[in-house]
């Protein structure tokens, strides 16, 4: 079995685990996640970062967005480019910024935003269904930010629920890792593949 097929079987396990969250474990589990990374030394002496506007079925990153508003950290937000399978970024100033896009994600309004170069970023959250102990991750298929990551030299986060995070994930040539991974359990430093 190639790596697609064994991600493909881990997606659905993993989705399968997120689904089986009540709606009352998750309010708990959010803002456990949301309190670990907003009293993290990494959030506290970030000047900006690149979050994308969770899902229904993620970790609530609006919570977050908000906080680092208010906080006046600059926020850039992804947009999702499908025919170049690319993410181009754009700053928010407030929620009203953004619209829902392709994949019926949230995204900002080109027309209120400032198109920004991601690389002048100090944090990038990373999205993942899962994430393993050695930061690689099994996203939701596309590519978009491992094409995207490759070039990015800021801090990566993973933010997750602990139950989402396993000992090791098939990966790819193209797979990028993330460096710090952000549970309800708190920070944990990933650690070097061998």
């Amino acid at each position: 079995m190639g790596v697609r097929e064994e991600k493909n079987i881990l997606r659905e396990k993993y989705k399968e685990i997120k689904a089986n969250i009540t709606d009352e474990q998750k309010q708990v589990l959010d803002e456990m996640v949301y309190n670990s990374f907003i009293n993290s030394m990494s959030y506290k002496h970030c000047d900006s970062l690149i979050i994308y506007v969770s899902r229904k079925d993620e970790v609530d990153t609006l919570k977050i967005i908000q906080k680092a508003l208010l906080d006046n950290k600059r926020v850039a937000v992804p947009k999702c480019i499908p025919h170049k399978i690319a993410l181009e970024f754009y700053e928010i100033k407030n929620m009203s910024d953004l619209e829902k896009g392709h994949y019926g994600i949230l995204e900002p309004n080109k027309d209120k935003c400032k198109k920004i170069n991601p690389h002048f970023y100090s944090i990038c959250i990373v999205p993942a269904i899962s994430f393993d102990i050695e930061g690689f991750r099994i996203g939701f298929g596309k590519g978009y930010y491992d094409r995207f990551l490759e070039k990015f030299e800021g801090l990566k986060i993973g933010i997750t629920y602990s139950l989402l995070i396993t000992k090791k994930l098939p990966r790819g040539r193209f797979d990028q890792n993330i460096e710090l991974i952000v549970s309800e359990k708190g920070v944990k430093r990933v650690e070097k593949s061998h």
